[in-house]
């Protein structure tokens, strides 16, 4: 979980700074971070593999409390950054086109 979180955000600024990729220019960095906590949640195909990789039926269980677990907690992690970070810090790749106003549900700053 904590994997995804720093390379998707990694990955994101690398390509911002190398001109490989491009983003909206109402992206934040709050909201960057927000959805790379989210990518934690993966748990369909692990179950999956689970199924295929392991025998003994204890392990698979412990396994799949392991997953769902980590699951839960991406998801708690991406929705609290998201809360709490996803209108603040700075445009990603600022191009200087005009951007959208304040969403309505947040209070002037």
């Amino acid at each position: 979980m904590v994997g995804k979180l720093l390379g998707v955000t990694a990955g994101t600024w690398v390509a911002l700074k190398t001109k490989i990729g491009i983003v909206p220019d109402t992206l934040r960095w709050g909201q960057v971070v927000g959805g790379a906590g989210l990518a934690g949640i993966g748990f369909t195909v692990a179950l999956f593999v689970t199924e295929l990789a392991l025998e003994d039926p204890v392990l698979v269980n412990n396994a799949k409390i392991g997953i769902l677990t980590g699951s839960t907690i991406a998801a708690v992690v991406g929705w609290l950054i998201f809360r709490l970070a996803g209108e603040r810090g700075g445009q990603c790749a600022p191009t200087g086109l005009p951007v959208l106003p304040p969403r309505p549900w947040r209070p002037p700053a």
